[in-house]
């Protein structure tokens, strides 16, 4: 009966984590798609600022100027979030190297893997 119980209870850790996991995979999932629309958007400005400064080029006319530079700007704004999802994603995930722990002398260091390498001359 025993063998039983624990084998029942693999089979629920198993199947919450396949639960659990799924909604992690549409998570993922849908933040690929988020990083995916950013870029796709930050292409389109840098088309339509691209074509406004070759209309500037040949016309110099300020109008197409301030679209020119709009278009930059939403272009800057869109990559932004291109490069703010990767350094958001790891400063979330990267527990390891973000916690905090106690030396000896009671204060306290990173523990980042490049403090592997260091030695201390003490």
């Amino acid at each position: 009966m025993h063998t039983l119980g624990r084998a029942l209870d693999e089979l629920i850790g198993v199947l919450a984590a396949g639960f659990v996991g799924f909604f992690v995979m549409l998570a993922y999932i849908a933040g690929g798609l988020i990083w995916f629309a950013c870029g796709v958007t930050c292409f389109c400005f840098l088309l339509v600022a691209l074509f406004s400064m070759v209309i500037w080029l040949f016309t110099r006319d300020t109008h197409a100027f301030e679209v020119m530079l709009g278009y930059f700007v939403h272009a800057g704004a869109a990559y932004a979030g291109v490069a703010a999802i990767p350094y958001c994603w790891g400063r979330l995930t990267d527990v390891r190297r973000n916690a905090a722990t106690r030396n000896d002398d009671g204060k306290y260091r990173s523990a980042s893997p490049a403090r592997l390498f260091i030695t201390d001359f003490r």
